[in-house]
C-alpha cells in the first residue's frame, strides 16, 4: 500500500477536528448530514482489521472526542449518531485507508430511521416494520405534515448538504432563519451544488440585516447563490420598513463570566498602550463573541465604530463571525457595513 496516496492525508492538520498520536478526525468531503466526520489513522492501514490494537484504541478514542465536539458545535445539537466503518470492496469501502464514519442524526431526517446501520441492505434494515421504509434519495424528499414537534427544516436540512441543486422560497427572512440554514447551505456549496434563494417582502417582515447577510453569502459563493428581486432592492427596502416593526435579531447579548474577565484583561492591556493581545480559548466557548464585545469596547474609546479585519481559512468561519459581529453591533444600534474578499486559493 506504500504507493497509495490517501486523500485523508492531504487534509491539512489545521483543518482536523481533533487528533491524537495515532489518528485524526476530519470532516467528510461528501457529507450525508451536516457535521459528518471521518476518523482515520496517521499511517495508511487498509481496513480496521489490519490496524494494530493501539491504532484501533486511538480511533475509538477520537470517535468519542469527535462526538463531544459536534455536540458543542452543531446547532441544533444532534439527536443521535450512526458510527461505523466499511471493510473491503464488498462492504462498500472505496478508499483503502481505514476510516470510521461519525454521522450526526436528527429526528425527522428520514421517515422511519429504525434499522440504523442495518439499512446498508435496505430491504433487511427495519425488521420492526411491516414493510421496508421508503428510502430518501439525495435529489428528492417525501415530507409528511402535521407531525408535532417536527420542524420542516429538520426534515429538509439534513439532505441539503448532499443535494445537486437547491431552491429555497420564503415569504420573508430573518437572521435567525439564516442561522438555521447556514451549515447545510455551505456544506452543499462545498460539494458544488447550485443554490437559489428567493425571498419575498411579506408584510415587510423581511429583515434588511438578513438581506445584507445574503449579499455576503453571495460574495463568498462567487455567484453560486443567486439573488432575488428583494435582494436587488436591498437599499430601497429599508425605507419601506414601518417604524414600529421589530427586527427579531435585535437581541442584547451579554458576556459570559469568563468573557467578562477576558474583556477586563484586554482593557488593561489596551490602557497600558499595548497594541497586540492574544486570547487562547477552547473550541465552542465563544471566541467570536469575545472578539465582538472587545470591538464594541474599543469603539467606545474611539468614539466611533472601529474597522475590523477578520481572516480565516474557511468561508463558513467568516460567515459565522460576520453574523456574530452584526448581532453585537446591532445591539448597540450601530450601522454595520461589511466587505468580503475570497482568496484565489481559499477553500469554500
Amino acid at each position: 500500500m506504500s504507493h497509495f496516496e490517501s486523500p485523508f492525508l492531504a487534509v491539512r492538520a489545521g483543518d482536523w477536528l481533533c487528533s491524537n498520536d495515532l489518528a485524526f478526525a476530519i470532516f467528510d468531503g461528501f457529507p450525508v448530514s451536516p457535521g459528518h466526520v471521518l476518523v482515520t489513522t496517521r499511517r495508511i492501514v487498509e481496513t480496521w482489521f489490519d490496524a494494530t490494537d493501539e491504532e484501533q484504541a486511538a480511533l475509538m478514542a477520537l470517535v468519542k472526542e469527535a462526538k463531544r465536539l459536534l455536540d458543542i458545535q452543531l446547532d441544533p445539537k444532534p439527536d443521535g449518531y450512526n458510527v461505523g466503518f466499511n471493510s473491503g470492496g464488498a462492504a462498500g469501502q472505496t478508499v483503502p485507508h481505514v476510516h470510521i464514519h461519525v454521522i450526526p442524526r436528527y429526528l425527522g431526517d428520514m421517515p422511519d430511521p429504525r434499522g440504523g446501520v442495518r439499512l446498508v441492505i435496505p430491504d433487511k434494515g427495519n425488521y420492526l416494520a411491516d414493510k421496508p421504509p421508503k428510502s430518501v434519495g439525495n435529489r428528492s424528499l417525501t415530507l409528511t405534515t402535521g407531525k408535532p414537534h417536527s420542524p420542516l427544516w429538520k426534515s429538509i436540512g439534513q439532505r441539503v448538504s448532499a443535494a445537486v441543486e437547491v431552491d429555497l422560497l420564503a415569504s420573508f427572512i430573518q437572521p435567525s432563519g439564516l442561522d438555521l440554514i447556514q451549515l447545510s447551505i455551505f456544506s452543499a456549496l462545498r460539494a458544488g451544488a447550485k443554490i437559489r434563494i428567493l425571498v419575498g417582502d411579506y408584510l415587510y417582515i423581511t429583515s434588511a440585516e438578513a438581506l445584507r447577510r445574503l449579499v455576503g453569502w453571495m460574495s463568498l459563493a462567487d455567484e453560486i447563490l443567486e439573488n432575488s428581486y428583494a435582494l436587488h432592492a436591498k437599499e430601497a427596502y429599508r425605507k419601506f420598513i414601518p417604524p414600529e416593526s421589530v427586527d427579531l435579531a435585535s437581541i442584547l447579548h451579554l458576556p459570559r463570566p469568563w468573557q467578562s474577565g477576558a474583556l477586563e484583561s484586554l482593557d488593561r492591556i489596551r490602557a497600558d498602550a499595548y497594541r497586540r493581545a492574544l486570547v487562547a480559548v477552547a473550541t465552542g466557548l465563544g471566541k467570536t463573541w469575545l472578539a465582538a464585545f472587545d470591538v464594541l469596547a474599543a469603539g467606545k474609546l474611539l468614539g466611533r465604530q472601529p474597522r475590523v479585519l477578520l481572516i480565516a481559512h474557511r468561508a463558513e468561519i467568516l460567515v459565522q463571525a460576520e453574523a456574530t459581529g452584526r448581532a453585537a453591533m446591532q445591539s448597540e444600534r450601530n450601522e454595520t457595513r461589511v466587505t468580503w474578499h475570497l482568496g484565489e486559493n481559499s477553500d469554500m
